[in-house]
């Protein structure tokens, strides 16, 4: 009476292998699997989780880090010993559970069992997986060098004053005087308690808050450019070209303002330009949008920082209990075979390929069960998934044409931040962030006119010595080292 059970049960194993490769293993531990937070996503109830656990053969059992104070969590984890089998955090958590001696050395693992992680994964991404000389964890860079930010503007508005898109900053300034002098009700320019624009900095020849000069590390502060910005900006403002809620205005208040047609520009990215765009044209039907290219200098030149930066670091715990197959349950999520099913879905059914190169998402299909693959991954394909990524990006029609035209002249415009892959150095960890909130807040009052800019330097000395100066010889020391190497 069993034979036929157990016919029945065999046929199925066999059924399932030949469906998708790999048959499940009971024999292969659970792996326990800590990531970061994301609202509104269940990683245990997911298709990707799914479609991994198909072709991997691996179950997992997941668990999401808090959305504030995660680093606290994350050292009461790794202090009490909970056994995660694999962490996937940011780079400055990786960096402080390697100084702590906390995470296991992964270079023999790697060399019996992480073929595909080997090649798929650079040399140079490799190196910021590393220290003190060993690999400690499986770095994964941004899916794509691109060029985040822009300025939106009114295409339509341009068109009917006879204007053309601006190309400098004189050229930005004599539009918006335009668009003042034509059209009083509309707002020229808005924007959100930030001046700091990387479109409209280019035009005063800098392009990072971190920049070289003469083999050296410079932070903007420093430099005579920036104060012409400030000049330039505050200029802006007594005219009347910015909008006078500039000091108090929220992200929700420009864009509510520029979809309802009272403003003419305003900074954007591609992601958010997916969201504006459309508000625009519910409202405005006639509306028409163009995205600004870096503006150009005295001397012609024009850059703008691309995105390149090191994404997350996956790394196992010392107190994990299945670190082998922790290996070659990530190993095998990087088959490329797997990879494409993983990250896309199948060809046909949830995106197509076109020109050999052209990845585009079936919708709604691609979003519905490949939303949040990016949130599995532990490594990428370097070369195969920057292009495979683009889907990503089509599935919003709006934010498509504002990542490809942002795009459009990539080579042309994209420059790398200098300290793209400085680590994490101890006086910035320390000072950054109120740093920044101390530079944010008088960049807003100098322009408003609350802060004469004739008292730059009180405000630059007072800057260094609550902490600047120690930032700016750790960033200089740094970069004097590594250019050294």
């Amino acid at each position: 009476m069993r034979k036929p059970k157990i016919l029945a049960l065999a046929l199925a194993m066999l059924l399932t292998l030949a469906l998708t490769g790999t048959a499940f293993s009971e024999d292969r531990p659970v792996l326990k699997v800590l990531g970061g937070f994301v609202a509104n996503m269940d990683p245990n109830n997911d298709p990707t989780q799914a479609a991994i656990e198909e072709r991997t053969g691996y179950r997992c059992e997941y668990a999401m880090l808090p959305q504030d104070n995660p680093e606290q969590k994350l050292n009461m984890e790794i202090a009490s010993g909970t056994p995660y089998d694999i962490l996937m955090i940011s780079p400055d958590m990786f960096r402080m559970l390697a100084k702590q001696n906390a995470l296991l050395p992964l270079d023999d693992l790697l060399a019996t069992d992480g073929a595909n992680l080997l090649a798929s994964i650079g040399e140079e991404t490799w190196e910021l997986g590393r220290f003190e000389g060993k690999t400690y964890g499986i770095p994964m860079m941004n899916e794509r060098p691109n060029i985040e930010n822009t300025i939106l503007m009114r295409q339509d508005v341009l068109d009917e004053l006879g204007l053309a898109v601006p190309t400098t900053p004189e050229e930005f300034r004599d539009v918006l005087r335009a668009v003042k002098e034509k059209k009083p009700d509309m707002i020229p320019y808005s924007a959100h308690t930030n001046i700091y624009s990387e479109t409209l900095i280019s035009g005063f020849g800098f392009y990072f808050n971190w920049n070289e000069r003469d083999g050296r590390i410079v932070n903007r502060v420093d430099l005579p450019e920036y104060r012409e910005y400030l000049s330039y900006m505050r200029g802006l403002y007594e005219e009347g070209l910015i909008d006078p809620d500039l000091a108090i205005n929220k992200s929700v208040n420009m864009n509510e303002k520029f979809a309802s047609g009272k403003v003419f520009s305003i900074p954007s990215n591609w992601n958010d330009a997916s969201i504006q765009v459309p508000a625009l044209y519910a409202n405005v039907p006639e509306a028409k949008v163009t995205y600004v290219l870096p503006l150009k200098d005295e001397n012609g030149e024009a850059k703008i920082r691309a995105n390149r930066y090191l994404n997350k670091v996956t790394a196992i715990p010392k107190s994990a209990e299945h670190p082998l197959d922790a290996v070659k349950f990530m190993n095998a999520k990087l088959d490329p075979e797997t990879f494409v099913y993983i990250t896309l879905g199948t060809e046909g059914e949830t995106f197509t390929v076109t020109d050999g190169d052209q990845y585009e998402p079936i919708m709604p299909i691609f979003s519905e069960l490949r939303n949040n693959a990016w949130w599995y991954l532990n490594g990428i394909d370097e070369v195969k998934y920057a292009d495979m990524w683009l889907a990503r990006t089509r599935r919003n029609a709006e934010l498509g044409k504002a990542f490809d035209a942002i795009n459009a002249e990539y080579d042309r415009y994209a420059a790398i931040d200098p300290t793209a892959k400085m680590p994490t150095l101890d006086p910035v960890a320390k000072y950054q962030q109120a740093l920044k909130k101390a530079l944010d807040d008088y960049e807003i009052k100098a322009v408003v006119g609350v802060e004469s800019l004739d008292n730059y330097d009180s405000f630059l000395g007072q800057w260094k010595k609550d902490g600047g100066q120690d930032m700016i010889d750790a960033v200089g020391e740094w970069y004097a080292e590594d250019k050294a190497e």
